[in-house]
């Protein structure tokens, strides 16, 4: 994305999927925002969205709206077939925009924090005790299938966070303290674990009511 110094306008370029209908684009204010792995599907009516459209004219023309100099905003697209995702997310981008000579704005790069992770890495969930939720990051390093599922002491499975393809990127999800069928679980610790190809990670954490 470049901003036009004669025209003053943006303009938004990214690479096709030969067999997508449209493009689903998600611009957030916020890096926080795209490290929720529960808002992947359903970007919703949040403050720090900007846009969500699958035009990139109704994009342009509301990044032209909000665009102030000295501000960063992240991005991601998909590409859509038939209604369902034809591609996964492509990774999250900051756009940093400065004052340039004679006032204008243009946006300069991407931003040095976002560096994609060389290892699998599950960090300790946050905040730890927790009631009524807490919220568990992880790293990716490959495309591939990664799974983040909570059990008790017993070895039983409680809830299954996260199971699907990911892109490389650091992530985050919540969990609520609830089992898969919604029922609040009792005070205790549990374990969590992140599961990708060979990789096996747990961490613990304890629920106080």
């Amino acid at each position: 994305m470049k901003r036009d110094t004669v025209t003053n306008n943006l303009a938004l370029k990214w690479t096709k999927v030969p067999s997508a209908d449209k493009y689903l684009f998600v611009f957030a204010n916020q890096k926080s925002y795209f490290l929720d792995e529960q808002l992947r599907d359903n970007p919703g009516n949040r403050e720090e969205v900007v846009a969500v459209a699958t035009d990139p004219d109704t994009i342009i023309k509301t990044l032209n709206k909000y665009y102030n100099p000295d501000s960063t905003w992240y991005f991601r697209v998909t590409a859509i077939k038939s209604d369902v995702f034809e591609s996964g997310w492509s990774d999250f981008f900051a756009l940093v925009s400065e004052d340039q000579s004679g006032g204008s704005s243009t946006v300069t790069g991407v931003a040095e924090d976002n560096e994609l992770p060389v290892v699998y890495k599950l960090y300790a969930n946050y905040p730890n005790p927790f009631n009524p939720e807490t919220t568990i990051e992880y790293d990716v390093p490959d495309q591939g299938l990664v799974g983040i599922s909570i059990y008790n002491l017993k070895g039983e499975k409680i809830q299954t966070l996260i199971n699907r393809e990911h892109q490389p990127g650091h992530f985050r999800v919540k969990w609520n303290g609830r089992s898969q069928s919604g029922e609040q679980v009792a005070s205790g610790m549990y374990l969590y674990i992140l599961t990708a190809s060979e990789f096996r990670q747990v961490g613990k954490c304890l629920l106080l009511k």
